[in-house]
């Protein structure tokens, strides 16, 4: 049952979300009696994205049916910004995720890495979202985290929610895999086609070749334009992670780990911008 209402909601909610107004306007068109339709529409949406996401988190809950809700969520994402990708929704997920009290092992992270990691611009957000979690994470939960220690003399105490927020930073991040190719013959699989890697002919800051998907018929961005994005965006989410309170234990691993993970898709990376 659980099933049939996410795909009726999901056929009901896609063909109308490039017609909707987007959330930070809702308010302001409230009084106009054109809009009074969508943007109700709008609030269920989002109140339907927020349930999707609090079932996606719940450990207890069915693992098929996690799954179920993890790809609605994710066409949502697709083609929920009037057929772009929606940064938003996807950013939502990752802070629910990232902050939720579920374990590093769970079969949610385990679902997003291993579907959706191979999607580049999948990677490109990812990396986006990463970047503001680790920004943010600290000042959210540090002052609590002090609170608590202060209170709580017991050593066995569960772990902290920073702590396992980081752990779970950690995870994700150094799942992301590196671009495959460098070369102008190289195809990178994204989620949306029509998002942030296409471009027009003289946009400004886009150098060098562009390619045509034959499929689309949409001109994306070539292969070194899209490593200069992927390194810039790799290169803030891993220092702004670095500049956590990492606990002892993901300290440890990111110094064994850093040649293996860090470095060398930062030196492909690079090697793509320079070929």
């Amino acid at each position: 049952m659980h099933w049939n209402l996410s795909f009726l909601f999901n056929r009901f909610f896609i063909p109308l979300l490039p017609q909707l107004p987007s959330s930070s306007l809702s308010s302001e068109l409230q009084g106009d009696p054109e809009f009074i339709y969508p943007t109700w529409v709008r609030s269920k949406f989002d109140d339907f994205v927020q349930s999707l996401i609090d079932i996606a988190i719940c450990s207890q809950s069915d693992e098929a049916l996690r799954e179920v809700v993890l790809d609605t969520l994710m066409e949502f994402v697709k083609v929920g910004n009037g057929g772009k990708f929606h940064s938003a929704i996807y950013h939502r997920l990752l802070h629910s995720i990232v902050h939720s009290s579920l374990e590093v092992d769970d079969i949610l992270l385990d679902l997003l890495t291993s579907k959706y990691f191979k999607y580049i611009d999948i990677r490109y957000f990812t990396y986006i979202s990463f970047k503001k979690l680790s920004r943010r994470i600290g000042a959210n939960d540090i002052s609590d985290n002090k609170k608590e220690s202060r209170d709580t003399t017991d050593v066995n105490q569960p772990e902290s929610s920073l702590d396992l927020s980081v752990h779970k930073l950690y995870h994700l991040l150094s799942r992301i895999p590196p671009l495959e190719g460098s070369d102008d013959k190289s195809e990178y699989d994204m989620w949306n086609g029509a998002g942030i890697f296409t471009g027009k002919e003289n946009d400004k800051g886009h150098t060098g070749k562009q390619c045509k998907d034959e499929s689309t018929n949409i001109k994306v961005l070539s292969p070194a334009n899209i490593a200069k994005k992927m390194k810039l965006k790799f290169t803030k989410a891993w220092i702004s992670f670095l500049r956590l309170p990492l606990p002892v234990d993901v300290n440890k691993e990111v110094l064994v780990n850093l040649h293996q993970v860090v470095i060398p898709i930062w030196l492909i990376l690079s090697c793509c911008v320079i070929s």
